[in-house]
Order: C-alpha cells, then sequence, then structure tokens
C-alpha cells in the first residue's frame, strides 16, 4: 500500500518485519544446507553404528550357544567309553545328530560364518570337521582330546569366534589353533590381543583361515 505524506507517495516502513520471514521467502543458503545435511550425516552414523554393534554381539553370542552345543553333543555321544575314537567322526556325528540345524545342508556339514557358506560347503572350505587324534592344526594329539575343524573361514568371524574361548570364559577348551594366530595351548590364560593378528576384515576382505577347538572329554 502506497501512503502520501505531503503530497508525496511513500513505501511502507518495514523494519519491523520478523527477519526469518525474510529467510523464509528467499530459501536456505547453501552453507546452511550444508549443515543439516552434516547433522543428518552425524545422526544416522550414530543409530548406524549402534545397529552394528548390536548385531555383532548377537552374532557372537550366537557363535558361542552352537559351538558350545557341538561340544556337549559330542561328550553325550560317547559318554559310556573312556576315551574318543581315533579317526575322523564327522559322519558318525552327523548321523547322529550333533550339529544344529543350521549347519547341514544336504548330505554336508558346514558353517554359517564360513566364506562360502554352509550351502557351498567343500571338504576344505566351509565344512566342518570332527576328530580325535588327527593331525589338524598344531594342537597336541590324545585320546582324551575332541578336535572340532571349522574351515575357510573369514578373519572378522574367526575373532568372533575365538574370543568366546579365550580367557575364563575358555571352559574346557585346552587349545586353540588357527592359521594366522598358530597354536594356543593354554586358551584360559590368552587375551584378545593373542588372535589380532588375524587382522580386521575391512583391511583383509578376502583373508580366509581354518580355526580348531581341541575340548577335553
Amino acid at each position: 500500500m502506497i501512503l502520501t505524506n505531503g503530497g508525496r507517495a511513500t513505501r511502507p516502513d518495514v523494519s519491523h518485519r520478523n527477519p526469518y520471514q525474510n529467510k523464509l521467502r528467499h530459501g536456505f543458503t547453501l552453507t546452511e544446507m550444508a549443515i543439516v545435511l552434516s547433522i543428518i550425516g552425524l545422526v544416522f552414523g550414530g543409530i548406524w553404528a549402534a545397529a552394528s554393534s548390536a548385531y555383532n554381539a548377537m552374532e557372537m553370542n550366537q557363535a558361542h550357544q552352537e559351538v558350545d552345543t557341538i561340544m556337549l553333543n559330542m561328550r553325550q555321544m560317547y559318554a559310556g567309553i573312556p576315551s574318543f575314537p581315533a579317526g575322523d567322526l564327522t559322519s558318525a556325528a552327523i548321523t547322529a545328530g550333533v550339529f544344529p540345524s543350521n549347519f547341514i545342508s544336504g548330505s554336508y556339514v558346514g558353517n554359517p560364518w564360513s566364506a562360502m557358506g554352509v550351502a557351498s560347503y567343500s571338504s576344505l572350505s566351509g565344512g566342518v570337521s570332527i576328530g580325535s587324534q588327527v593331525g589338524w592344526g598344531g594342537c597336541p594329539l590324545s585320546a582324551d582330546n575332541l578336535q572340532i575343524v571349522f574351515w575357510g573361514l573369514p578373519y572378522q568371524a574367526i575373532r568372533t569366534l575365538l574370543s568366546n574361548y579365550l580367557g575364563p570364559s575358555a571352559g574346557d577348551v585346552t587349545c586353540v589353533y588357527a592359521d594366522c594366530t598358530g597354536t594356543i595351548t593354554s586358551p584360559q590364560t590368552a587375551t584378545y590381543a593373542d588372535i589380532t593378528s588375524c587382522g580386521t576384515s575391512s583391511l583383509n576382505p578376502a583373508a580366509i583361515a581354518n580355526v580348531v577347538l581341541s575340548i577335553q572329554k
């Protein structure tokens, strides 16, 4: 609206207007948009990190439970004899239902953490073997010990698996071996630092190794 002052045309005083109204009329600057997008990225990054940490904890707990189930079932299978039979006992363990269902693919037994996957099991990659007095890895051989071998595990899966069997949580595990760690004959006194030589999945995306857990009867 045009006002008159002594016959002269004047414009209304707009100095009292809210400055944010002008901002809304002209939109955000590129700098402001960049700041907003950065904040959104930080928020989503925090959510992703928390979700990844929760998933890794769940995976570690599941791995521990499944391996403990295999150990318990094997002990029960041979509870009536003083020592484990010598040789590869994998076929007998499959027949006896020792393995969790997610380890079985047809007539093969694999492990869900392998680089190949259970369905892609082969004799040396992605499989699981159980035996006694068999020369798998560097653990001592004894009729009182049973060896569980996980073939072709990614480095990340190795650290996840072995971290459950170091220190006080080692339980009856008498020896641990991995291609990337060597032989650990006293897992009860070992720490996570002893398995960091397996590197990280981000630095070694294609690296795999074999893991042996030796348990006492």
